[in-house]
């Protein structure tokens, strides 16, 4: 297939475009699939109708995964935009969570003397691969590329909106590292981030993480809830009752675990009858208190 894209043709009204979009843009107007051979024809074209390369061994920016990209416009101010691919990709990273363009245009021009536009927010967004849109001008740092561990965690819990057990987390984490090309990471790993990142709680010792924002979550441990329940009542009470006002408090706990710490956890529970159980120190009030009684 032959084809000579003209200057009018790529003429998007953008002063950047990435090499996919002149691709798409070529395809749309000759109605055919580029080749691998046809995209290098692309590129000298290219260089003949005198558009410009970007360039893609910036040192300031090395590290950041960015589209092959032309330059469109005569005055498009190259020096300015690689300050505004920086800015955007260290905003994202600090971030973590998605945040819109207007938002990530206020945080780039946060204390900076002079100003960079909107438009070159938007571009510095568009080159950036480690970058996705998730809805309406709302942008994100993709999870595989977020700087630690532990920011991988904390997007996870966000999205999930709800508390997980760490091997949920490192299954989601480990999957999408490894659908980007990435190596997966050990539980331990994670599990160090999070026990030193001030903004992750344990739900008491269940192997359950919750995010320290989240105010309505319960973190005690299974037994300190069941031992408020007694405290409560201040009387002898079912399994099922028990197991009821725990389940309440800590959704992700099971019937079965309730029950293990009502009956092997002679140090803090006591089967009263065939059906019911209470604390244990009570108990030992109780006799106490009967004792004395008894004396006087």
């Amino acid at each position: 297939m032959q084809f000579t894209p003209s200057v009018r043709v790529l003429q998007s009204g953008d002063e950047l475009l990435i090499e996919p979009e002149i691709v798409a843009i070529v395809e749309d107007r000759y109605r055919f699939k580029c080749s691998t051979a046809e995209t290098a024809s692309l590129r000298f074209l290219l260089h003949i109708l005198n558009f410009e390369p970007l360039a893609t061994n910036i040192i300031e920016i090395g590290s950041i995964e960015r589209y092959p990209a032309w330059v469109m416009s005569k005055d498009f101010k190259k020096g300015l935009f690689y300050d505004a691919i920086r800015a955007v990709h260290d905003v994202l990273c600090e971030s973590v969570l998605p945040l819109s363009l207007f938002d990530i245009t206020v945080r780039v021009n946060h204390h900076r003397k002079s100003r960079i536009p909107t438009d070159y927010v938007k571009l510095a967004i568009k080159i950036c691969k480690e970058a996705e849109e998730i809805r309406d001008e709302h942008f994100q740092m993709k999870l595989e590329y977020l700087p630690s561990l532990a920011d991988k965690a904390y997007r996870i819990l966000h999205e999930a909106n709800m508390t997980l057990h760490i091997r949920d987390i490192l299954r989601t984490m480990n999957h999408r590292l490894v659908q980007a090309g990435l190596s997966k990471v050990e539980i331990r790993s994670v599990t160090v981030q999070l026990v030193a990142d001030p903004r992750f709680e344990p739900v008491g010792r269940s192997g359950v993480w919750s995010l320290s924002e989240w105010e309505n979550i319960r973190r005690e441990t299974i037994v300190e809830i069941m031992e408020e329940f007694f405290h409560l009542k201040q009387r002898s009470a079912s399994a099922d009752e028990v197991c009821e006002y725990v389940q309440s408090k800590r959704p992700d706990v099971s019937r079965n675990s309730v029950m293990s710490y009502l009956t092997n956890r002679k140090d803090k529970f006591v089967r009263i009858s065939s059906i019911e159980y209470g604390l244990v120190l009570v108990l030992r009030i109780y006799c106490q208190v009967l004792a004395l009684h008894c004396v006087s």
